[in-house]
């Protein structure tokens, strides 16, 4: 796994910037589109919610759903503003990993994986929809850079999570 604080280059920043945007004008309607995708995808996942067991149907109108999906976006856009500025992207890292690794979910590598996987669908949709593919080094860079950011939260998330099983 990458580390974020390997950085990236300013070309791929710029690349993250310039794709961002446009996917990312709604983060409201964005957050939605994105995690509806990953519960379609990995329905039990869902357990590990506030709106568990809330119909997928459903969620859309969940104000606890709408509510986490804009915050999650409004993470990843806080993280993309602050590219240039390593040490506060790690510590937005840390904090949200030790957020999720205190409530002790369980969670795996393979839950930020399926994460990291839909989250790119979802982009690669949007640009499809829009006719203008990715680029296979826009691709590449936004593989790097979301891997960047699961890894950096997994390893504090796996920390807290060890320590409360101990």
């Amino acid at each position: 796994m990458p580390d974020m604080d390997e950085g990236l280059s300013q070309t791929e920043i710029d690349l993250i910037r310039e794709s961002w945007q446009p996917f990312a004008k709604d983060l409201q309607e964005t957050g939605i589109t994105f995690f509806l995708a990953f519960f379609k995808r990995q329905a039990d996942y869902q357990e590990a919610f506030p709106f568990r067991g809330v119909p997928l149907s459903e969620l859309r109108q969940n104000e606890s759903f709408r509510r986490h999906a804009k915050a999650v976006l409004q993470f990843i856009d806080t993280a993309i503003a602050s590219l240039e500025n390593t040490s506060e992207i790690l510590s937005m890292l840390e904090s949200n990993g030790k957020s999720h690794g205190r409530k002790n979910l369980g969670l795996t590598w393979s839950h930020y994986e399926h994460l990291e996987f839909t989250l790119l669908d979802v982009i690669d949709e949007f640009y499809e929809q829009e006719k203008r593919p990715l680029s296979s080094l826009e691709k590449e860079t936004w593989a790097k850079f979301i891997r960047s950011v699961t890894s950096g939260i997994y390893k504090t998330v796996q920390i807290h999570q060890n320590a409360i099983q101990s």
